[in-house]
Formats: structure tokens, C-alpha cells, sequence
């Protein structure tokens, strides 16, 4: 899943609860990273409408995301569950479109050689034409059930808790161990969670890359490849076994292992202090928007290998490892190839941003109605994973 990474920063882990830290974690996936979006957003938005109610907690802005935000909420309903619902159901058929077409431009090489693409899209407005003129406007919401389904999944396992389990295995003790051990403790079960995460959330992804990429073939005569997501399951285990549908794990893995890495070295808290800046809305909303999406243009191209190396499923000819599909994409075809659908990738995080700003606006408007109404507006809690 592209959405988010799976994990939060090093930092949350040691010095926040380190058996919640899945839970409370600020994307992806892949995203593109929105929870952080959001959390930044969060926070701005409180600190400049002031707290809901008095006696409540000091406005002031944490540097790191928050895991929760306290959200208007009449007679004391939790809206909590309404907030995430509107967000993520909004922001997954949104973006669909834009999924397709991204995933699209990444494999559009593969897709050649295998015969299944006459000639290369000129960039993602004419792929998204050639779609809509070839497929209708509808084939934009291809392999997004695969999609939507990954994501539910994902959601599933993070609050199922089993990093806390890994945790509990290894004898974690906050307040007794050292450092170092808290270190190395956390570190192994977060590996352990995300590889647990991925072996469930991959072939899904596997089926959504396959679908997405399976065009309407320009002849009466032949036929798409795939019929479902069974479809894809059913003949790649036929031509390639179990191993078809987890081409490309490996790298996976590293790429979200690097977004974690990354969220870590890019805290808000230490930008801010090296840039010299205070923490306004502008530059609240620059790093919220703009931190997640560095990360995602940084990991970028191991999400294109992983891609591709899933085109090469049921082919002749496979990469033999993502370090052998790295060297003959760089080698035949440029660094280039490696960013390729990378601006529909921009427009993606723009339009999270833009949904999660809305729907945060209203809600806080909505607050600022209540509170004039006389109605305790601080009884519902956002918790959005």
C-alpha cells in the first residue's frame, strides 16, 4: 500500500507508547502518507480556532503529529468513527483515478514488451484520454476494489495489535530497559509486524497492479487477461505459484523501512529548528503537506521496481531480484523511467490534502456553531487510522 507507511518514525516508538505505536501512527501508505497530512492539519486548525472548551487541554501546537484530535461532537456522540469513515471512503474514490493512471505510467514499458501496449503514453493527461476514450470514464475505478481491500486489511492488523504482541515476546520493559535495548526491542518487532502486515497486504496489491495495468485490447478478437481478482489469483498460481503473487516483497519491505528512516530524520521539531522557522500555520501546513510527499517522491522508485517485477509474473522472461530489475531498467532505459507517472503521484497528495482540509474546516466550523449554541463541543475524539 502506497498510501502510508505502515509504521510511524523511530522516534514515536521509543518515546511515545511503544506498544500503540501502529495504532497511533501519523502513512503508509500510501499512500501518499495522508495520516501525517491530516495530523498536521489537525493541529494548525486547533491552535488557530483556540481549545473547544475551557478547561480543556492547551492549544499549543505539538512540532510532532498528534495521534488523536478532539472534534466537536454533539450530545457527547463520538464522531470519531463518522470523521475517518467520510475521509478515507472520500479519499480512496478520489484518488482512484489517479491511482490507475500513475500505476499505469510506472508499467507502461512492461506492458509493451508483453505486447499489450502499441506505443507509450506522452504523459498522465494522455493516459488518462486514451483510457477514457479506449475503456470509458468508469475503467478509471479499475483494480480499486483490490486496492480498498488492501487498505481494509492493513486497518484490520494494525488494530489487532500484533505489534504489541512482538513487543510482549521479547520481554519489552519501558521504564526498566536501557536505551539501547529499548532500541534494538522495538526495532525487531516492528520488523517482524511489517513483514506480517506485507505477507497479507501484498498478493492484494499484486492483484491491483495486475488489474489496473490490464487495457482493453484493441482488437475484437482478444481479451483482457484478468476477469476478477480471483481471476488473477487463480492464474498466476497456475503459471507461477504462491511465489507469483509476492514478487517484489522484498523491496517492499525496504521501501517502507525507508519511509520510516525518513520520517524520522525529517521531524517537523528538528526542520524547524534548522531552517531557523516558528511554527505558524503556513509553515505548519508546508510540512504537512510537503514532508510526506518528499518521502514519497525519495521512495518512489522502489515502488516502480516492485511494480514492474509484478508485471514480469506469468511472463517468460522475469527479473530475477529488484536488484537485477533496478540495474536493467537503469541500464536500458535511464533513471527517467524510474519517476515515471511521479507527477500524478504530486497530484494524489494535493488532492488528500485538499479533502482533508475540507472535511477538518467543516468540523471545526461546525465546533465554533456549537460553542456559541452553548453545547459541549470536545466529547468526540478523531482517531484517524
Amino acid at each position: 500500500m502506497e498510501d502510508g507507511s505502515l509504521h510511524p518514525s523511530i522516534y514515536m516508538k521509543i518515546h511515545g507508547q511503544p506498544c500503540l505505536f501502529i495504532r497511533n501512527f501519523q502513512k503508509t501508505q500510501a499512500s501518499n502518507s495522508i495520516p501525517a497530512t491530516v495530523a498536521f492539519f489537525n493541529g494548525v486548525l486547533q491552535s488557530h480556532l483556540g481549545p473547544p472548551h475551557q478547561g480543556s487541554a492547551s492549544p499549543t501546537v505539538t512540532p510532532m503529529p498528534s495521534k488523536s484530535v478532539r472534534v466537536p461532537s454533539k450530545k457527547g456522540n463520538d464522531i470519531g468513527p463518522v470523521f475517518r469513515s467520510l475521509f478515507w471512503v472520500s479519499s480512496l474514490m478520489a484518488t482512484a483515478p489517479i491511482n490507475r493512471v500513475m500505476v499505469m505510467m510506472r508499467c507502461q514499458n512492461e506492458m509493451i514488451k508483453s505486447g499489450r501496449l502499441s506505443y507509450p503514453y506522452k504523459g498522465i493527461g494522455n493516459c488518462f484520454a486514451r483510457t477514457v476514450r479506449n475503456e470509458g470514464v468508469i475503467s478509471l475505478l479499475k483494480g480499486n476494489t483490490a486496492h480498498m481491500m488492501g487498505f481494509v486489511t492493513m486497518k484490520v492488523i494494525i488494530r489487532s495489535d500484533i505489534t504489541k504482541s512482538f513487543l510482549s515476546l521479547f520481554n519489552y520493559k519501558k521504564e526498566k530497559d536501557s536505551p539501547v535495548k529499548k532500541l534494538v526491542k522495538v526495532l525487531a518487532a516492528d520488523g517482524l509486524s511489517r513483514a506480517v502486515t506485507l505477507f497479507f497486504i501484498h498478493p492484494l496489491e499484486y492483484a491491483k497492479t495486475r488489474m489496473v495495468n490490464d487495457i482493453k485490447p484493441k482488437s475484437i478478437f482478444e481479451k483482457r487477461q484478468f476477469n476478477g481478482i480471483i481471476d488473477v489469483f487463480r492464474k498466476t498460481l497456475k503459471s507461477d505459484g504462491i511465489a507469483g503473487l509476492y514478487r517484489g516483497y522484498k523491496m517492499m519491505y525496504v521501501a517502507y523501512f525507508v519511509r520510516d528512516v525518513l520520517f524520522f530524520v525529517l521531524q517537523p521539531k528538528l526542520l524547524l529548528q534548522m531552517l531557523g522557522l516558528q511554527y505558524t500555520m503556513p509553515t505548519a501546513i508546508i510540512l504537512g503537506a510537503g514532508t510526506p510527499l518528499l518521502v514519497d517522491l525519495i521512495t518512489y522508485p522502489m515502488h516502480t521496481i516492485v511494480h514492474r517485477m509484478m508485471m514480469r509474473s506469468g511472463e517468460a522472461v522475469k527479473y530475477k531480484s529488484s536488484i537485477h530489475a533496478f540495474s536493467q531498467i537503469l541500464k536500458n532505459e535511464g533513471v527517467c523511467s524510474l519517476y515515471k507517472g511521479a507527477s500524478a503521484q504530486i497530484i494524489k497528495s494535493v488532492v488528500m490534502s485538499g479533502i482533508s482540509m475540507m472535511l477538518l474546516i467543516t468540523l471545526f466550523k461546525k465546533n465554533g456553531i456549537n460553542r456559541k449554541n452553548g453545547e459541549d463541543g470536545c466529547k468526540g475524539t478523531i482517531d484517524i487510522i
